[in-house]
């Protein structure tokens, strides 16, 4: 096999395998506590927080639990 084409088969190679390692990779588990709540406490808890006087629609974000369960079907997060 001549040098050049060795090489060109040699990049097409490593071009393929980079392009497609990302898709074949496991998604890391999200930390609520780290992750989310930060961001819900920033934009949701004054409506959604501990606090019961505040909170509206019965949705209470402060607790993975509460981000996380279903409600008519559907979850929050």
């Amino acid at each position: 096999m001549p040098v050049g084409l060795y090489f060109r088969l040699l990049c097409w190679t490593a071009v393929l395998v980079t392009a497609l390692s990302p898709l074949q990779a496991e998604p890391l588990p999200v930390n609520f506590s780290r992750e989310v709540l930060p961001i819900l406490s920033d934009r949701c808890f004054h409506c959604h927080g501990p606090d019961p006087g505040h909170r509206k629609a019965d949705l209470r974000l402060d607790l993975e639990s509460g981000a996380t369960r279903s409600l008519d079907g559907t979850r929050p997060i």
